[in-house]
């Protein structure tokens, strides 16, 4: 066995390359790079020696951001404007799709969708999911096509009609725009080394899988409504639930998918705000995984628009 002294400075160096590959395969995907908590976890796990990235565990109970990622991310930001949101939502709803159906929105989310798979088979969520199904109809295709999971098509009578549901998805759009703005200013001046925009939002879901996606294969959702979070701690605590043999983060650049955003939690009085939940429906274009890393404990997914729509529409880079 070769001595440590009398190895050249290359083959020293290759050596400390190749015990810390994982680790820097997954702290260097771009949904990372300006990322403060997973720079923090890098740099501590370098420094320990460790050859992967630490993750969070999934064993709680109840699933929710940790102190030390809320506090690195400064998702205080979405907390400390939740009366200002949730009144601005509301007046935008009550006056473009009215008070009756507020009501039911905010109970379905705050009270029902947040009991997990029972919340989901409720009539009411489901009436929401058909609200989506009937949209996607119009504007998107067969939406049948769009999610992998199965939907017993009017089940239920839908929550919207067909332009409720395109206003309710403008108001998201339009209100998520300025505070995510607002917020990527905010952590800009907070670490401005780290050159900080809406580009570096990012929404993570984590899932387990039985079998491991490969890169450029083509994404589609699994239901007409889904959970993602800004959290990445919440989405590697989400991906252990079933105990698969692929435990897995997927992400998007958030602003991929605000055109799409159903709910927030920062709208919706009373919704639990430990999860940082963003719900989302189905894309009709086409996306596809665009990155992964090699962890052996979990895997991670960046998915995006097939390149020739992303150089149409990526052109510049926000504030």
């Amino acid at each position: 066995m070769t001595d440590k002294k009398s190895k050249n400075i290359d083959e020293l160096i290759n050596d400390a390359v190749e015990k810390s590959k994982m680790l820097l395969s997954r702290s260097t995907l771009n949904k990372y790079v300006a990322n403060p908590i997973m720079n923090q976890r890098l740099v501590d796990d370098a420094s320990n020696g460790k050859t992967t990235l630490s993750l969070e565990s999934g064993y709680e109970k109840y699933k929710r951001v940790s102190a030390f990622e809320m506090e690195g991310n400064f998702f205080d930001f979405f907390k400390l404007h939740r009366s200002a949101m949730q009144s601005e939502f509301k007046d935008q709803f009550l006056n473009q799709i009215g008070p009756e159906k507020y009501h039911k929105y905010v109970h379905c989310f705050a009270h029902i969708w947040t009991k997990g798979r029972q919340g989901r088979r409720s009539k009411e969520v489901q009436s929401l999911m058909q609200s989506v199904y009937d949209f996607l109809a119009l504007y998107g295709g067969q939406s049948e096509d769009l999610i992998s999971g199965k939907f017993s098509n009017e089940t239920h009578s839908p929550m919207f009609s067909i332009e409720e549901t395109k206003a309710l998805l403008l108001i998201n759009k339009c209100l998520l725009d300025y505070y995510f703005q607002e917020y990527a200013h905010l952590v800009s001046n907070k670490q401005p080394a780290l050159g900080f925009s809406t580009n570096d939002i990012w929404l993570h879901r984590g899932i387990d899988l039985d079998v491991e996606w490969e890169e450029e294969q083509k994404y589609v959702e699994k239901d007409f409504l889904n959970s993602y979070s800004l959290s990445v701690g919440v989405s590697e605590k989400f991906s252990s639930i079933m105990k698969r043999s692929f435990n897995s983060v997927v992400s998007w650049q958030a602003y991929d998918l605000i055109d799409q955003v159903f709910a927030f939690f920062g709208f919706i009085p009373e919704m639990c705000d430990n999860q940082l939940e963003v719900i989302t429906v189905p894309t009709h274009r086409e996306a596809q995984i665009t990155q992964k890393n090699v962890d052996p404990n979990i895997v991670d997914y960046e998915i995006s628009y097939f390149k020739s729509f992303n150089n149409q529409v990526n052109g510049t880079r926000r504030r």
